[in-house]
């Protein structure tokens, strides 16, 4: 009786990267986005004055349109969506439709 050999392909890692989470609070006024960024460039310069042997030490970010009002993801009515509001406006808060009635109102008057 012989042995089957197992034969497959080996599960490796790779794009591996250390990810540093902001804590709650870091921030005095959470919508001051610029200095989150200057903060988090500090962080990687200090990895790279303490921490030798890495290929690279950067900051990346991923982008996203949010209200300016309340933070919440921006959303706007589509034509067809069946919304009893007019296309572009806001769906997050009642700030944003207003200011948005207010620019349109603005721009047609």
């Amino acid at each position: 009786m012989t042995d089957k050999l197992t034969f497959g392909p080996v599960r490796i890692e790779e794009d591996i990267h250390v990810e540093v989470e902001v804590a709650p609070g870091w921030l005095d006024d959470k919508d001051d986005w610029e200095a989150l960024r200057r903060r988090a460039e500090i962080v990687a310069k200090e990895i790279k004055r303490h921490v030798d042997g890495w290929a690279s030490v950067g900051v990346r970010s991923k982008s996203k349109e949010v209200c300016p009002f309340c933070c919440n993801d921006w959303e706007v009515v589509e034509e067809g969506d069946g919304f009893n509001m007019p296309p572009g406006t806001p769906l997050c808060c009642e700030k944003a439709q207003e200011a948005f009635k207010a620019t349109a109102e603005g721009a047609s008057g």
